[in-house]
């Protein structure tokens, strides 16, 4: 019995004060409460569900977050909404890549040798003497070193040469002459791109047939204007920048090949005949990780599309793309609903989902491949587009992201890792539609960031 009455006289205490408080409260009151109530709401979960940025709502955002350890989604904002990735659909082919090919994948360059005429047959090699990769320079000094030839007598192979070679029709037209937006060849040389010096009109390397015209702006930016296939370079530039000391551009070239051919042409010197082919050279790449990390952490287009095409034996666009799209597939239930059109992100037709690629860079964390596809990514504070970004918080070095911008895009996806480097999230943070600075934009991505990862 007693229990019975401890319980009514509970009840009757919490009567009293109910109907004391709701005889004292007036109507002007409620407004408060809920003010109250609601601003508690929504400053507890603005935090997860918001960036707190200018136009917002009119920007397209979608952001996924996973505990790799457990599985469970920390921050799930539209994530299988499609969005426009850019660069960090580098991601993406590099896995691909790295899956299909094997991590110590190499290209080969071969040269041949038939009487005094000397044949090299391409691979795709994105890396044929790259200025990124120094200590594998020299690809005409090896032939000669073994073999001096005549440069009348050289030819390149093209009997593979695929027709989805150089700046693709789907990107943006004022990317395709700057040095970022390098088309891929069968046949690559030096980067694809070449130094002009407008005021002189020198190029280094020399580039056979080049046409330019120069035209005088008040804006202080210059500005380079190329179509696909054409030898005709537009250059706008300030008056004063133009007559400044050392003044250049750095520019896409349109036919590798044939810079390659004018450059040896240089070497004249003589050849005994010979009456059988035979291979005399052959060039090898750095191996697919190297060429991996170089191009993720300096965001090279060129080296993204040249490691896509070595997923089909000849080097085409299409079939490198069913090949791709067939392997994810067999692997993530939601693969299919994703468009892909190209291997660097330069495509703004491109649409992928934070789920979906999330859900790759889990299977990649969790395959043997793991050390090997996360040391290819730049490490937030420290390295490549990611330099800056998180630098001076504490997340600074435990965080490893590609980024990806392009007008009205900024991306990034990868890994949070702990103090061994080993992933323990994925993250991908898509915005599509900017109406605020990008400054304003990377610096509520970082808050958001901060947010998430509470400091241990």
């Amino acid at each position: 019995m007693q229990k019975y009455w401890n319980c009514y006289v509970a009840m009757e205490h919490f009567n009293y004060f109910r109907l004391k408080f709701t005889h004292q409260m007036t109507f002007r009151h409620i407004p408060l409460i809920f003010f109250i109530a609601f601003t508690f709401i929504v400053l507890n979960s603005s935090p997860l569900k918001h960036l707190g940025i200018k136009g917002e709502n009119a920007s397209a955002i979608a952001i996924y977050i996973e505990d790799l350890r457990s599985g469970k989604a920390v921050t799930d904002i539209n994530s299988e909404m499609t969005l426009t990735p850019a660069s960090i659909i580098k991601s993406l082919t590099s896995a691909t890549a790295l899956c299909m090919l094997g991590p110590e994948f190499r290209f080969s360059t071969k040269v041949t040798r038939n009487g005094n005429h000397i044949t090299i047959i391409p691979s795709g090699d994105p890396t044929l003497e790259s200025q990124h990769f120094p200590e594998y320079a020299g690809f005409i000094d090896s032939i000669i070193k073994y073999f001096p030839i005549n440069g009348q007598n050289i030819a390149i192979d093209t009997k593979h040469q695929t027709s989805t070679q150089g700046p693709l029709p789907i990107w943006d037209i004022e990317d395709v002459a700057w040095d970022y937006g390098v088309g891929w060849f069968y046949f690559n040389w030096r980067d694809n791109t070449y130094t002009l010096y407008p005021n002189t009109g020198e190029t280094s390397p020399k580039i056979p047939g080049l046409k330019y015209n120069l035209e005088i702006s008040d804006t202080s930016s210059t500005n380079l204007l190329r179509g696909i296939g054409s030898d005709s370079l537009s250059i706008i530039v300030n008056r004063k920048k133009l007559f400044q000391k050392n003044f250049h551009i750095k520019s896409s070239m349109w036919n590798p090949s044939e810079v390659f051919l004018s450059e040896i042409s240089k070497r004249h010197i003589s050849i005994d005949t010979v009456h059988n082919p035979k291979m005399i050279y052959m060039h090898s790449s750095p191996c697919l990780k190297d060429i991996l990390k170089s191009m993720m952490h300096r965001s090279d287009n060129m080296m993204a599309e040249g490691v896509l095409r070595a997923l089909s034996i000849n080097c085409r666009l299409d079939s490198s793309l069913i090949k791709q799209q067939q392997f994810w597939i067999d692997r993530l239930p939601y693969a299919e609903f994703n468009t892909i059109r190209d291997g660097s992100g330069l495509a703004r037709s491109n649409r992928i989902s934070p789920k979906f690629l999330a859900g790759i860079l889990k299977y990649m964390a969790k395959s043997d491949l793991a050390t090997d596809y996360t040391d290819i990514f730049p490490i937030c504070g420290h390295d490549g587009t990611v330099r800056t970004f998180l630098k001076n918080t504490w997340l600074e070095g435990h965080v490893a992201l590609k980024s990806g911008s392009m007008s009205g895009v900024q991306c990034y996806a990868g890994y949070k890792l702990d103090n061994n480097r080993v992933p323990t999230h994925s993250i991908v943070v898509m915005v599509n539609g900017i109406y605020c600075p990008r400054t304003d934009l990377h610096k509520a991505i970082e808050r958001f960031l901060l947010n998430v990862f509470t400091r241990n």
